[in-house]
């Protein structure tokens, strides 16, 4: 049998995710509430962001427990650069190296926010979420 020109063909039945990582039951929030503001902060560990920057905590290490798997699941972000300056003075986030932040422009259609704080804002992606479409300006904290 010749099969340098044999045809393979595989079947391959998928489910289609709404949003880019795969996120825990009941995620996101079914009541959730939208920032208020047009332009939030990720925090960076350098002046140049990647990829990397925009996965959430359980995307990095999915064998890490969380309290809120959701909260886990999602990126975090901050409403201001003050807070972002304000937040890497923590002893927690002081041990997290954050040296800068990068502007990320808020967009309804690219994902459910949720802002569970005056100083936290959880961002669940879309499926085909692209970060360097809402990431803009990275300033030094």
């Amino acid at each position: 049998m010749n099969m340098v020109n044999m045809e393979v063909k595989v079947s391959v039945k998928t489910i289609a995710s709404a949003y880019h990582e795969t996120l825990p039951g009941s995620c996101p929030p079914a009541d959730v509430v939208k920032p208020q503001t047009d332009t939030l902060w990720r925090l960076l560990q350098s002046q140049a962001f990647s990829d990397a920057d925009f996965k959430s905590e359980l995307l990095k290490d999915p064998t890490r427990k969380f309290r809120d798997p959701c909260g886990g699941a999602s990126i975090s972000l901050v409403p201001t650069f003050e807070q972002a300056v304000a937040a890497v003075k923590s002893p927690v986030m002081r041990k997290k190296n954050f040296t800068h932040a990068v502007a990320v422009r808020y967009d309804e259609k690219a994902g459910a926010w949720h802002l569970d704080k005056p100083t936290h804002c959880h961002f669940w992606p879309y499926f085909g979420f692209d970060h360097k479409v809402l990431a803009g300006e990275v300033r030094a904290l």
